[in-house]
């Protein structure tokens, strides 16, 4: 069975001014656990543009207590970076000395029965006609910019005609390049369950999938056409501000990231990668959950009341809950509401918390279970840099017991994520 999870390649979570080492860690009971080595910059002010710039701010808060945002694309975007890729480029680079040849039929042309074939058992698997001939080129529209590029392949815009509205609209195409070797049966595999599973989820916090479909009449290469999220992804905003976002920036994006998450578990789906590089969002501040490589149907039959548990390696280290690294099978539900949890932090702190939730290898996580202990005695708090509202309800996210961690429904009913002040 692959193992797919990706553990961090660099100790701090951006790079910039501030480094979390392990060797910087102090053995000081009293040293901040959330962030051992960094200390939050207060300011009155919270914007990315100097004062002489035309741009607006890109977090404003309103004298009525409203806030607004304006989020613009990165230069360096990293759509849809899917742990499976990573997993990709590590195999990959694992068997660089079995081959380090050129695969002699890589770039012949099929011929054409193969290639109907192969075409035809991935449209039986999707319900759809072979025979109509549809591809991206002639249902779309040709891809244009390039705005983004992972081992899958590569992320671009393309401007369609909408039947509905007078104009024309942007959407992401996201190609599913058949990897080296791959048979047809793994490359459909690969293929099919992100793109069945997001097809049917409809949702403000998800981003909406709308087609899976050829490049064109001659091609193999399969492209996802998706929703286009024009600001970027809470990766990049976080990497701007190294100390971390400010309270009501990072309270505004909980809530909607609860919000999709909630709605994700109804739907009897787990994301298993919740993360920041997989949280999109439109210019305007609206939060999407993207890439559902790593999802997994709890419930695959509509109305069951059983839970199917999840196995094996999934999600990106930082964030993974520590049952995922002991467990033959778990429920997957509460691994998502840790991982939530873990975002939150990141958010606030510009920094990951521990590297990896497993006491015997890191030391941060160690700490993190001795003084919890101590916390619930009421003598020390190792989530002091929150506030009294988010503090509590990180606490029970972060419950190392799944069993008592709290669920989607509940975190959403907590009464300070009731109150804080969203504009989505």
């Amino acid at each position: 069975m692959a193992v797919l999870y990706s553990p961090p390649t660099h100790p701090h979570l951006f790079t910039g001014n501030s480094s979390l080492n392990r060797s910087q860690v102090s053995a000081d009971p009293s040293t901040q656990i959330a962030n051992p080595t960094l200390t939050r910059e207060k300011s009155e002010s919270y914007t990315l543009e100097s004062p002489h710039s035309k741009k607006p701010p890109r977090f404003q808060i309103h004298l009525d207590g409203t806030h607004t945002h304006h989020l613009t694309q990165s230069s360096a975007h990293k759509w849809m970076s899917s742990i499976n890729d990573v997993v990709d480029g590590f195999l990959t680079r694992m068997t660089t000395s079995a081959s380090r040849f050129h695969l002699w039929a890589k770039d012949r042309p099929l011929p054409e029965e193969i290639l109907k074939e192969e075409r035809t058992l991935i449209d039986n698997i999707l319900g759809k006609d072979s025979s109509k001939g549809v591809s991206l080129v002639k249902t779309w529209g040709r891809c244009q910019t390039i705005i983004g590029k992972g081992n899958y392949g590569t992320v671009r815009l393309i401007a369609s005609q909408d039947p509905c509205i007078p104009s024309t609209r942007l959407y992401a195409v996201k190609e599913f390049r058949k990897r080296r070797s791959e048979s047809i049966q793994s490359y459909v595999r690969r293929l099919t369950p992100e793109y069945v599973t997001a097809l049917h989820l409809h949702h403000p916090h998800v981003v909406q999938v709308f087609d899976l479909l050829p490049l064109n009449d001659k091609s193999l290469l399969y492209c996802q056409v998706m929703e286009y999220c024009d600001g970027s992804d809470l990766f990049h905003q976080i990497s701007q501000i190294p100390s971390g976002l400010v309270a009501e920036e990072a309270n505004c994006y909980f809530r909607q990231l609860i919000s999709g998450v909630a709605y994700l578990h109804t739907m009897g789906v787990t994301h298993r990668d919740i993360k920041p590089e997989n949280l999109l969002f439109t210019s305007k501040g609206c939060l999407k959950i993207t890439d559902f490589g790593s999802s997994f149907c709890f419930r695959p039959k509509e109305n069951a009341r059983w839970v199917e548990y999840s196995r094996g390696l999934v999600g990106s280290e930082p964030y993974m809950a520590p049952e995922i690294f002991v467990e033959k099978e778990y429920d997957p539900r509460p691994i998502d509401i840790w991982s939530c949890a873990i975002v939150y932090m990141v958010m606030r702190t510009g920094s990951y918390i521990w590297y990896v939730a497993k006491k015997e290898d890191d030391e941060c996580y160690s700490r993190y279970l001795r003084l919890q202990r101590r916390a619930k005695l009421g003598r020390w708090d190792v989530l002091e840099s929150l506030e009294d509202g988010p503090k509590g309800l990180i606490y029970h996210m972060l419950n190392t017991d799944p069993s008592k961690r709290m669920t989607s429904q509940q975190v959403l009913k907590d009464s300070w994520l009731e109150s804080i002040e969203c504009c989505q």
